[in-house]
């Protein structure tokens, strides 16, 4: 029964070597993968018409809360710029009196995108308006991956979103 044992552990000891990966070729790979994504991303949003989706929403406070159905979003396309995000958080000058959630349907302002190639990162910021409430968003992709959307308004503590982006479909 040792024999045993120890063959098999011999055995897949002897694959794993022979056929595993090294630490390089996993760090080429994940290499190759942010900058893919990097380039996909880069081409969606010089493309102008993107939406983003969030997974998860965090208050100013650091409370961390998972979205769920895909309610929380924010599309542009043709310098309009449309979201939805539900919120939690302290409102300031009733705001919440408007369906309590972050919500905009308007031309951009400001609109400006930055792109830095070394750290394979873009920042997308503009400002928004709905109703009396103003809203100045910044969309950051951060190592080619992570993408996060940070919303602060005058009426109300700032909003953080993590999610991914995807091609606007009208």
């Amino acid at each position: 029964m040792k024999k045993l044992i120890l063959t098999v552990s011999l055995a897949f000891f002897v694959l794993s070597v022979g056929f595993g990966q090294t630490r390089e070729e996993r760090k080429a790979l994940k290499e190759q993968e942010k900058l893919a994504n990097f380039e996909e991303a880069k081409s969606l949003i010089e493309s102008g018409s993107f939406s983003f989706v969030a997974d998860w929403m965090q208050s100013r406070h650091g409370i961390q809360r998972r979205v769920i159905n895909r309610l929380a979003y924010l599309r542009i396309s043709d310098n309009n710029a449309e979201a939805y995000f539900p919120y939690f958080g302290i409102v300031r000058s009733g705001a919440a009196h408007d369906g309590g959630g972050i919500e905009f349907n308007d031309e951009m302002r400001d609109y400006l995108v930055s792109v830095d190639e070394s750290n394979k990162s873009i920042k997308v910021s503009f400002k928004v308006s709905h109703k009396s409430e103003h809203y100045q968003v910044e969309l950051r992709l951060i190592k080619g991956k992570h993408v996060n959307v940070l919303v602060q308004s005058n009426k109300r503590d700032s909003m953080d979103f993590i999610g991914s982006l995807h091609t606007f479909e009208e």
